[in-house]
């Protein structure tokens, strides 16, 4: 599946009509058919081709605690030739859905100007962070509570009297 760049609205919505299913020539997906009647045959077809999701259902991405789950509703037709010259249409129509762990924290090196730290990071939006730091990786210091952003991009900044600190982001 495929598809030009996608914006994903605040409830995690976007539209599926601009996604394209392909089957490549190179892969190994195929058609087992039998028919009955009068003619009978019966094989397999690799199947090849592309064409666009049909669906006018919105796709969904949805996170819940530190699983992400895809759903795409999937509306397509294609059209093989078995026997005669595109004399098979294949529908294919239910939801794709696809579940995996969260994007972790990327965290940027930090910055420091006059005494004041700046942190910057990537994670999944609306997520809440705990900034917290320690002189000594034994005693640690939460300074800020539910740092959340609403897209991607996180930034943190704060003062560091201390001559040497150590950060770390906790959830």
């Amino acid at each position: 599946m495929s598809s030009p760049v996608i914006t994903v609205n605040n409830n995690g919505q976007f539209v599926s009509t601009n996604l394209m299913l392909s089957f490549p020539s190179n892969g190994t997906s195929s058609l087992a058919y039998q028919e009955t009647g009068l003619v009978s045959g019966s094989g397999s077809t690799n199947l090849i081709g592309q064409t666009n999701n049909n669906s006018t259902a919105f796709a969904t991405l949805s996170t819940t605690g530190n699983v992400q789950t895809l759903t795409i509703p999937v509306n397509i037709q294609f059209t093989f030739s078995l026997l005669a010259a595109d004399d098979t249409i294949l529908n294919v129509a239910g939801q794709l859905v696809a579940t995996g762990p969260t994007m972790p924290a990327m965290v940027q090196p930090p910055t420091v100007q006059t005494q004041v730290v700046t942190l910057r990071w990537r994670a999944p939006a609306g997520q809440q962070f705990q900034v917290q730091s320690s002189t000594n990786f034994v005693t640690w210091r939460t300074n800020a509570v539910n740092v959340t952003s609403a897209t991607t991009n996180y930034t943190w900044s704060g003062s560091n009297p201390a001559p040497r600190a150590f950060f770390r982001l906790a959830q």
